[in-house]
C-alpha cells in the first residue's frame, strides 16, 4: 500500500466522486479511479460501488475510515511539528480570507510583507467557503465569525459597525422607506446563515440579487440594482441608507497552534496584526 493513495481515498469518501476527488485533490478523474483501483488490490477488498450518482462506500470502506482519519491526523501533526522547526522566514504561506478582505485590506498587508520578507511567497485562498486548517488546507485564515477549537489560537482583528449602502439615486429614491420594502442584494441559500444574510430574512427583505460572492454584491450595488448590508470601509463608492444597524462586524485571525510557531506563518500573523491595528 502506498502512503500517498491514503488521501485519495478519503477525497473520494468526502466528496462522493471521482470528479469531485480529483477536485480537492488537483488531479483528474481518471487518476482517482486508477489509484483506487491500486489501493483496492493493495488492500484485497472493494472500497467503493461505483454507481451512476457517483461513488457509494462499501461496508468496508467504513469500517477503515475511522483508522484512515487517524492516519492523516498523524501524518498532518508530523508534517506541522517539522515544519515548526524551519528557521529561515521564506517559501509559501496559505492565506485564507473572504473575497472583501482580500480586495480591501489585503493588498497592503502584501505590500508590507513583501517590503519586510521578500523570500516570503503568500498565496490568497480567497472566498466564505470554510477552511480546515487541522487538515492543513491553509496555514492562517482571516474570518468574520470567532472560530472555535482546542488546536486554534485566534485574535481579534478589528470591529467595526454595520450598514446600508446604495447608490446615491437609490438612496435620495428610498430614503425614509421600510427597510422591508427597498431592494436588497444578499447572500444565495448556501450562505444564509451568515449574520447580514439572517437580518434580511428577518425583516423579510425584498431581495432582488442572491450571490455568493462579496465582489459580486458590492459590484451590482453600484451598478444601482440595489442596497447591500456591509461595513463602511469596504462599500467604496457606495453611500450609507443606514450607517448603523446595531449589527457588529467582526474579523478574526486564526491559525493552528503548531503552525503558528513556523517562522514563516508568525512572520505573516505579526504582519497582518500591525497592518490591521494602524487602519483603526
Amino acid at each position: 500500500m502506498r502512503w500517498d493513495d491514503l488521501p485519495v481515498f478519503l477525497a473520494a469518501l468526502r466528496g462522493g466522486s471521482l470528479a469531485s476527488a480529483g477536485a480537492r485533490l488537483t488531479i483528474d478523474a481518471s487518476t482517482v479511479s486508477r489509484r483506487l483501483g491500486a489501493l483496492e488490490r493493495d488492500l484485497d477488498v472493494r472500497l467503493f460501488d461505483r454507481t451512476p450518482a457517483g461513488l457509494s462506500p462499501t461496508d468496508a470502506a467504513l469500517r477503515l475510515l475511522p483508522l484512515a482519519e487517524q492516519a492523516e491526523a498523524a501524518v498532518d501533526q508530523l508534517q506541522r511539528e517539522g515544519q515548526a522547526l524551519e528557521q529561515e522566514i521564506e517559501g509559501e504561506v496559505r492565506i485564507a480570507c473572504p473575497d472583501g478582505v482580500a480586495t480591501e485590506f489585503m493588498p497592503l498587508v502584501l505590500v508590507r510583507l513583501k517590503e519586510r520578507h521578500p523570500a516570503l511567497v503568500p498565496t490568497l485562498i480567497c472566498g466564505i467557503a470554510y477552511v480546515d486548517l487541522n487538515r492543513r488546507e491553509a496555514d492562517l485564515a482571516l474570518r468574520t465569525s470567532n472560530p472555535r477549537g482546542d488546536d486554534l489560537v485566534t485574535v481579534k482583528l478589528a470591529e467595526t459597525k454595520v450598514g446600508v449602502f446604495g447608490t446615491q439615486a437609490l438612496v435620495d429614491r428610498w430614503r425614509g422607506a421600510e427597510l422591508a420594502e427597498v431592494p436588497f442584494i444578499t447572500w444565495d441559500a448556501g450562505w444564509a446563515h451568515l449574520e447580514d444574510a439572517r437580518f434580511l430574512a428577518s425583516i423579510g427583505a425584498n431581495v432582488v440579487l442572491r450571490a455568493n460572492s462579496l465582489p459580486a454584491h458590492l459590484a451590482a450595488a453600484r451598478a444601482g440594482l440595489g442596497f447591500v448590508v456591509n461595513v463602511a470601509e469596504s462599500s467604496a463608492g457606495l453611500v450609507p441608507l443606514v450607517d448603523d444597524l446595531g449589527v457588529t462586524g467582526a474579523l478574526w485571525l486564526t491559525a493552528h497552534h503548531t503552525m503558528r510557531r513556523v517562522p514563516r506563518v508568525n512572520a505573516v500573523w505579526t504582519v497582518v496584526r500591525a497592518t490591521f491595528a494602524s487602519m483603526r
